[in-house]
């Protein structure tokens, strides 16, 4: 057991290492996702775009649009690691949703912005039922 004492050590070491930084950036996101909420006006969506087998990066979309479907904040998350933050899509930002998914570059980062807005057009019609 002598021998293997380090390694173990070390492993263990690396596994809180990558709880705790987790652990930022969940509190990161919920940051983000509060922020937004405090706009008052317009819709949230949330798309999330993963990697198969999680091998690659990811990418995760917060987007709210006014009623009329015009982008008033837009963040993205991509990379592959816990140290990813949410950066502002400025491009998107006073366009029109489908404006902004015609310009928007990669298939994924598509795909989790469209995804974010099923969810906004699952709200709208929620509210207006």
């Amino acid at each position: 057991m002598g021998k293997y004492q380090n390694l173990i050590f070390l492993l263990v070491a690396c596994w809180m290492l990558q709880f705790g930084f987790s652990f930022l950036q969940q509190k990161n996101y919920h940051r983000i996702i509060n922020k937004s909420k405090a706009h008052g006006v317009g819709y949230l969506g949330v798309g999330i775009e993963k990697t198969k087998f999680n091998l690659g990066s990811g990418i995760i979309m917060i987007v709210i649009t006014d009623d009329n479907g015009t982008i008033l904040d837009c963040q993205q998350m991509s990379g592959y690691t816990v140290f990813a933050r949410f950066r502002p899509l400025k491009k998107t930002i006073g366009q029109s949703a489908e404006v902004a998914l015609a310009d928007l570059k990669g298939k994924r980062r598509r795909k989790a912005f469209q995804q974010a807005l099923t969810l906004i057009d699952k709200e709208k019609q929620k509210m207006e039922a």
